[in-house]
C-alpha cells in the first residue's frame, strides 16, 4: 500500500466554546483529518503522534482471538495492518 494511503495518529487540541480539550484520532494526513473531525470548535493544534503509537500485529491479534472469531480477527489485523503507517509486524 502506498505512503498516501497510509492513515497517521493525529493528537488533537480542540477548543470547543465552554471547554478546551486533546484527544487523538486516526486520519489520512492534516487535510484529512480537518475534513473528517472539523465542526467540533476550533482546532487549536495538531500533532502527528503516530510514532509515539505503534501497533503490534501480535498483540492485536491476541486481544482479538478471545473476543472474535478466527475470520474477523484475521480481517480486522489485516485492515488495520496494512493501513496504519506504524504498524509493527
Amino acid at each position: 500500500m502506498g505512503q498516501q494511503n497510509m492513515h497517521r495518529m493525529f493528537e488533537v487540541i480542540v477548543d470547543g466554546g465552554e471547554h478546551v480539550f486533546k484527544t487523538s484520532r486516526i486520519a489520512r494526513d492534516e487535510k484529512d483529518f480537518r475534513s473528517v473531525y472539523g465542526g467540533n470548535g476550533e482546532i487549536v493544534r495538531i500533532k502527528d503522534v503516530t510514532e509515539d503509537f505503534p501497533i503490534s500485529e501480535n498483540a492485536l491479534r491476541n486481544a482479538l482471538a478471545s473476543k472474535f472469531g478466527e475470520a474477523e480477527t484475521e480481517a480486522i489485523v489485516y485492515l488495520l495492518i496494512s493501513g496504519y503507517a506504524n504498524a509493527i509486524s
